[in-house]
């Protein structure tokens, strides 16, 4: 039973889109080797239609897990919600949208990069050092949510 409610809505959730349809370029792939949480990176999967998580800093970056509805489901033991293994997911490789980051929060204007692996693979991250080179720049930062807004400049 919920016991409490908040005032106010949350400004984002983590993959949501930050502008018009006809400002982004969307495609889509199946999950592979894994869910996939919603606002994180995923890189090319084993076949040109599938993505997944990174898991090392030599791969190349193709986009970010955008937000659905149709697949809202919990995929991993902290309660993030994503994409399911071998589903469809939405991959926006244009665009602004809501990324999670790792411990540090980003500063507004600087670049971001993608943790390359670990229980963090696939958020935004200041730290270039190790981590997948992608063409994001942090245009809000919300630290109560732990989400940076982060702007896709050029398609990847």
């Amino acid at each position: 039973m919920q016991l409490t409610i908040n005032q106010r809505m949350p400004i984002a959730c983590a993959g949501l889109l930050a502008q018009p349809f006809d400002a982004q370029k969307i495609r889509s792939c199946a999950a592979e080797g894994g869910d996939i949480p919603f606002g994180r990176a995923v890189v090319q999967g084993t076949a040109w239609n599938q993505c997944k998580l990174p898991t090392a800093n030599t791969q190349k970056c193709i986009g970010i897990a955008a937000f659905s509805h149709a697949a809202e489901s919990p995929v991993d033991s902290s309660n993030s919600v994503g994409y399911r293994q071998k589903s469809p997911v939405n991959v926006l490789n244009f665009g602004e949208v809501w990324m999670p980051y790792d411990s540090t929060a980003p500063t507004i204007g600087a670049a971001l990069y993608v943790v390359a692996s670990g229980a963090n693979a696939g958020k935004a991250t200041a730290t270039s050092t190790n981590n997948i080179t992608v063409p994001l720049i942090a245009r809000m930062v919300d630290t109560t949510l732990g989400l940076v807004l982060a702007n896709l400049t050029a398609a990847i």
